[in-house]
């Protein structure tokens, strides 16, 4: 397994040897359709970023994201997953969209009967999504790692919302400080 970065084509990037990876461990996945929390995983890799001036990681939060229907919180996600599901294959480019944060509430409404929980960050704009693929990307939000691809849109519409597991949520933090010290 390969991790690869510094291009946002997936042919010249840096490539890394993956030594191993760990997956939260009250990670869930789907039960019954009703709850998916602490999707979030460890990778480890040979190798540094700090090696390489087109790499760098992205800052982890510093703070919560409060969501503020006055004051939109924007957002991007970024992935190398499908753009069509009539498509047959991924992208080879790693692409962006800017998205916004939505309520929990909201969030909740649209994909009921499934659980949104305070561990999660939903994003939404008419026909932006996540798509196949985009599962483990990054949203950033304000130069941080506010969250990690979990779920969404089977048919990459934009509705429902895509689901971000929350990063400055406590159980994740806390994995992640097990793991890396950080």
């Amino acid at each position: 397994m390969l991790l690869i970065g510094g291009s946002s084509d997936l042919y010249s990037g840096i490539k890394f040897s993956v030594l191993g990876y760990v997956t939260h461990q009250e990670y869930v996945g789907m039960i019954n359709k009703r709850r998916k929390e602490n999707d979030a995983a460890i990778v480890a890799i040979k190798g540094s970023f700090a090696d390489y001036k087109t790499l760098s990681a992205i800052p982890l939060p510093t703070k919560d994201l409060t969501y503020a229907p006055d004051n939109p919180t924007w957002c991007f996600m970024a992935g190398w997953g499908y753009t069509n599901i009539n498509l047959p294959w991924a992208s080879n480019k790693l692409l962006l969209v800017w998205t916004q944060v939505i309520s929990q509430y909201v969030c909740q409404k649209r994909w009921a009967p499934l659980a949104i929980t305070s561990q999660m960050v939903c994003v939404n704009l008419p026909n932006t999504s996540a798509c196949r693929g985009d599962s483990g990307g990054p949203l950033v939000c304000n130069g941080e790692l506010t969250g990690i691809n979990s779920f969404g849109d089977e048919f990459c519409t934009g509705s429902p919302p895509s689901v971000f597991a929350k990063v400055a949520s406590e159980s994740i933090r806390s994995f992640i400080k097990q793991y890396t010290g950080l």
